[in-house]
């Protein structure tokens, strides 16, 4: 059983119905929203008339007081915390009454807009996820434009075999390859960092809560300033960043194939590690170093999905 918080464009309600699962539950508080979804048929699918799908009208913090069943996936896709209300759906409260509708094997997914927020306020939002699941891991998303906070009850560890499997459903297969996620590799290359290392990178932040809502009531800045905040977190995650392996399990059925495994792995890291410089000195406007980057990226690991993006973003000037 999967709850979205947030409808959107509709486009994480149909994918979700994509896997094996027993139905969709979608909270969304604005009619204007559900009524847009009509615009966007090739993100949602008409979704909306799906079975398996039940759209929840209403306010989804509340609906996280009354609901009287437990998820095995909750997500969280509110807007910017910067908005008035949102900041509700970020804050330490609001992670605990998510926390009792897990179930014990689920996870809860934040989604984590770094281009919005200041360092400071993103390590706040860890900070505050991880008072309510210690056990969270922090990921980029493919196009690198926000982050996830992934929190469960256990420590995390991710099954090659069962990924694989996963990854081949036809629907799951067609929307990842779209963001350039084609193979295993290529989705947990975006793993930024595991609850320990995050656990010392939130050390010292704040906790954003009811009473004390910092992140509602600081200022939402212009587009200028929203790039410094990007760059700025992406240098941070880079800096910090971790390889997956030590989370993986069922990694080969020889000790060969474990070991070519960790061998693509230890690569697509390297390879990630400079995509993601590319991408801070394109930014930034320094359009040789970016293309450097990026063609490391291609010495090191030419099977990156993502490469030709890269570059293709590299011919364009940043506003």
């Amino acid at each position: 059983h999967v709850a979205l918080v947030g409808f959107g464009a509709g486009g994480a309600s149909w994918e979700s119905l994509q896997y094996a699962v027993a139905g969709v539950d979608c909270v969304e508080l604005v009619p204007a929203v559900i009524d847009a979804a009509k615009w966007f048929p090739d993100v949602n699918h008409d979704v909306l008339h799906a079975p398996g799908y039940r759209l929840i009208m209403g306010d989804g913090r509340n609906y996280a007081m009354i609901a009287n069943r437990q998820y095995d996936v909750i997500s969280v896709d509110a807007t910017t915390p910067k908005m008035a209300g949102d900041g509700s759906l970020y804050t330490l409260e609001f992670y605990r009454l998510i926390e009792q509708r897990l179930s014990d094997d689920g996870l809860a997914v934040q989604w984590l807009p770094f281009h919005l927020l200041s360092d400071a306020e993103v390590r706040m939002t860890a900070r505050t996820f991880m008072a309510a699941f210690p056990h969270t891991t922090l990921w980029l998303s493919p196009l690198r434009y926000h982050g996830l906070l992934v929190g469960s009850r256990k420590p995390l560890q991710i099954d090659m075999q069962t990924l694989r499997r996963k990854m081949v459903r036809p629907g799951v297969r067609q929307e990842l390859a779209r963001v350039g996620v084609e193979r295993p590799v290529d989705f947990l290359a975006e793993f930024v960092m595991g609850e320990d290392q995050l656990r010392r990178y939130v050390d010292g932040g704040r906790l954003n809560t009811d009473d004390h809502p910092y992140l509602e009531f600081t200022p939402a800045w212009s587009y200028v300033v929203a790039l410094r905040y990007a760059l700025e977190n992406l240098n941070a995650f880079q800096a910090a960043r971790q390889s997956v392996l030590p989370l993986l399990v069922n990694t080969g059925d020889t000790p060969q194939a474990a070991a070519a495994l960790a061998d693509s792995i230890a690569r697509r890291y390297e390879a990630t590690q400079h995509g993601i410089k590319g991408e801070i000195f394109h930014y930034l406007g320094m359009p040789d170093r970016a293309e450097q980057e990026w063609n490391a990226v291609l010495s090191i690991d030419p099977g990156d999905a993502n490469v030709e993006r890269l570059i293709w973003r590299g011919t364009a000037t940043p506003d």
